[in-house]
């Protein structure tokens, strides 16, 4: 089954934003071919429809602008040459479901929100006359400023509003905030009015069956000149590489996704209720739709969508465990909560036997894996899909039942029926959504008052973030609109659950939990009995938990060589994972897409002489000669112009940043000692000291020390505590307070994690530190300083 990039691009806007890109490939394409950076773009079935564009300094929301009115037609790409139009090429549209681009405007109507918010303020007497006539000023004013916007997106086709209007907007809408919530009358009406509902929901509407988010919520609103701002670099970027290009488009689609997430009200059935606003992580049919899903948390399987594909490794390592130690492979049955879509449920099942079939053929007669899904999504699933079999898998979709999770009794049971659990951040995890109030919510009220005025629009950032006095702001109106208090909406983990998993996982029974909120598990996170670790998933931090009585080893303080060792599968997975039959086809010879993975494409990275160089290298973890499987000159090409410039780069622009922490999130994976942790820790923190990155040539001894050095142990060991202490330990402090303060936080988290634990309590961490940062010359440094202090200090303890 080929993958299919529709469903995993989710919505109309991200198809719209691909195709953007898209034309923006095809335009960068052709830059050794202009005289000049001006050129236009023609409409090839309108001719008179024509947009001049200077590349260097692109208007963006004309160009989008232009590609909504024109939607699905092909473009003539002509450049400017002395007073002379010359054709260069002809773009076409590659995700482009048919019919007009739907933004949901013909049931958006401000006025009524704002006449409804009036009229609350007509009916109250306990408020001063004044404030009540500044707050329906504002509001007057806010709605003349985002009428304009709707108004020109209705009749003038200017769907993508300029900054200048978007800043107008939204900086109304946040006085408008602001003034309400500093005013102690108006929180007092808010307790029977509901004004906050009503003022947050701008720019949203009910069609009778659901409610929808447009881009011209304020809230929403306030991204666009970010997305402007990556378009007009991206189209000013000459990069090249194909490969580079792909994840650069994922990149880019998945701080579109991150970037419009967040809580707001509705009111449902007359009650109040906490809805959350994102764009689908997944969509089953392309579709038009260029607003953002509005829903009820509660109706939540997943908080944080997790690609289905990305548990195929757990599923293979444990194939592989309960093979090599004669348990039974024969029907294991994995139980899968959360939001989770049946295509490409097919397309981890394929990518499974393909797996089997490449590096493990002695399992492929006697090895059944039976899914058991428990989704409320099954409603959407056709009733001849929900029980079926594919491929040495049989599927069953269940409703999910509401009660699994409250009552020990089926917890128990869901444990003793399934040998693999999967919670794929799912609510059931989770106590109910609720709110933290703030320590001294009067004194928060009072410094209201003294945020500024205005919101900053940076025009020349690069990333996705929003304003954060607006941010924390909103979020705070959200929280007291909902419970009346201020303080941060606040999710806490559903401790008998843990419990149930801890008391009950064995050797032969092991679940995963991935979590979005790791402050809700920050016990877990600092428990040594726990299994945790943290990846990078669509510009989000993922925790991820296995609850299992298999011990790992403890972590190994040095090895004989000094290098870290990953796989192109990792890299893929982590930036392009829709991309992967793409990058298969580019670095594999056709002949041999059925005999070789990604992930025996290995990438070594040698620290050994650290401070002068960082030398990568490669090879083929297969008995297939490299040179007849691979394209070499492309993956030399790819790890010269992608791998070791990303790797190298100390820029905090969005892109660059993206790529350095995608590095880092699966390295830590694959460190396998302390010298490997201090490494990263020195790449991470102190990125400027170390040498420059090259590519070694390739020698006769390189394919079996990439292979000696892979990481097999230790996925999910204790190198959390290590992160932790080398990012504690490598700073200055300014007295002897913040020293011993220093040491006291750690010492606290460590008791969480030692306390009758001695063989390696927080002593033995540091120590191994010490001898890691003497192993690689890192010994003239604060860490170890102040590693050599701490145990000289409490050497009697």
């Amino acid at each position: 089954m080929k993958n299919n990039i529709e469903q995993y691009l989710g919505s109309g806007m991200n198809m719209f934003f691909e195709n953007v890109l898209g034309l923006f490939d095809t335009i960068k394409n052709e830059y050794d071919n202009m005289s000049t950076r001006k050129i236009q773009l023609k409409c090839e079935k309108k001719p008179n429809a024509i947009i001049k564009i200077d590349t260097d300094t692109p208007n963006i929301a004309a160009i989008l602008n232009y590609m909504v009115e024109y939607y699905r037609e092909p473009y003539q790409i002509l450049k400017e040459c002395k007073g002379e139009t010359i054709f260069l090429t002809t773009f076409t549209w590659k995700y482009a479901p048919s019919g007009k681009l739907n933004f949901g405007l013909e049931g958006l109507s401000v006025n009524s929100g704002i006449a409804k918010i009036k009229r609350y303020l007509d009916k109250a007497i306990v408020i001063k006359l004044n404030d009540i006539d500044s707050m329906k000023k504002l509001l007057t004013t806010f709605l003349s400023a985002e009428s304009k916007i709707i108004s020109e997106a209705q009749t003038m086709n200017c769907y993508f509003p300029d900054v200048k209007d978007i800043k107008k907007c939204t900086d109304l809408f946040y006085k408008s905030i602001k003034f309400f919530m500093s005013h102690e009358s108006f929180l007092e009406m808010e307790k029977k009015e509901r004004v906050l509902c009503e003022l947050l929901n701008i720019g949203s509407y009910y069609d009778g069956e659901k409610y929808k988010t447009t881009i011209y919520a304020p809230r929403s609103l306030l991204v666009l000149p970010s997305i402007y701002k990556n378009l007009s670099l991206y189209l000013k970027r000459t990069e090249q590489d194909e490969m580079l290009t792909k994840c650069n488009h994922s990149i880019f689609l998945a701080k579109l996704h991150q970037a419009n997430r967040w809580y707001t009200l509705a009111v449902e059935k007359r009650k109040l209720c906490l809805y959350h606003v994102a764009l689908p992580a997944y969509q089953t049919e392309q579709n038009t739709d260029m607003f953002l899903e509005m829903r009820n948390i509660k109706t939540y399987d997943s908080y944080e969508g997790v690609g289905e594909l990305r548990l195929a490794d757990k599923i293979l390592y444990e194939l592989e465990y309960r093979d090599k130690n004669q348990l039974d492979i024969g029907n294991i049955r994995i139980s899968i909560f959360g939001e989770v879509n049946y295509n490409p449920l097919l397309e981890l099942i394929d990518y499974l036997n393909k797996v089997i079939n490449i590096k493990y053929p002695y399992m492929k007669a006697k090895y059944k894996l039976s899914f058991d899904i428990y989704t409320r999504k099954i409603d959407e699933l056709e009733e001849n899909k929900r029980i079926s079999e594919y491929k040495n898998c049989v599927l069953k979709f269940y409703k999910k039942d509401e009660k699994q999770f409250s009552i020990r009794k089926k917890i128990d049971k869901l444990i003793d029926d399934s040998d693999i659990i999967f919670l794929l951040d799912n609510s059931g995890i989770y106590n109910a959504v609720t709110y933290e109030a703030f320590d001294d919510g009067g004194e928060y009220y009072k410094n209201l008052q003294m945020l500024p005025d205005q919101i900053s629009i940076d025009e020349d950032r690069e990333d996705f973030k929003i304003d954060k006095n607006f941010d924390e702001l909103y979020n705070i109106a959200v929280t007291y609109g909902n419970f009346g208090k201020f303080g941060k909406i606040y999710k806490e983990a559903y401790d008998t659950l843990l419990g149930a998993f801890e008391q009950r996982c064995s050797d032969e029974k092991v679940i995963y939990a991935y979590i979005s909120d790791l402050d809700a598990f920050s016990q877990v996170y600092f428990n040594q009995e726990q299994y945790v670790r943290l990846e990078q998933y669509r510009d989000k931090e993922m925790g991820i938990i296995r609850f299992s009585k298999r011990k790992e080893n403890l972590l190994k303080n040095s090895s004989s060589q000094k290098m870290i060792v990953f796989n192109l599968w990792q890299f893929v997975k982590h930036i392009a994972i829709h991309e992967r039959m793409n990058f298969e086809e580019y670095f594999i010879y056709p002949s041999y897409r059925s005999k070789i993975l990604l992930d025996q494409i290995l990438i070594g990275i040698d620290y050994s002489l650290w401070i002068e160089e960082v030398v990568f290298s490669y090879t083929l973890d297969s008995k297939i000669d490299i040179n007849k499987a691979i394209y070499c000159e492309r993956l030399e090409q790819f790890i010269n112009n992608v791998i070791i410039p990303k790797f190298d780069s100390m820029s905090e622009i969005s892109y660059e940043s993206y790529y350095r922490k995608i590095f880092i999130s699966f390295l830590y994976g694959d460190a396998k000692n302390v010298e490997d942790l201090l490494f990263l820790h020195i790449y991470q923190w102190h990125k400027i000291i170390l040498g420059k990155s090259k590519l070694r040539e390739r020698y006769t001894d390189e394919k079996q020390d990439l292979i000696d050095n892979k990481n097999v142990e230790f996925k999910f060991s204790t190198k959390r505590f290590y992160q932790i202490a080398m990012k504690r330990f490598d700073s200055t402090f300014n007295n002897e307070y913040d020293r011993l303060n220093a040491y006291g936080t750690l010492r606290r988290e460590s008791n969480m994690l030692f306390y009758d634990y001695k063989k390696d309590d927080i002593k033995m961490i540091l120590s191994n530190i010490k001898k890691a940062c003497e192993a690689i010359t890192y010994d003239r440094t604060i860490l170890y300083r102040q590693c050599q202090e701490y145990l000289l200090r409490y050497r009697g303890e």
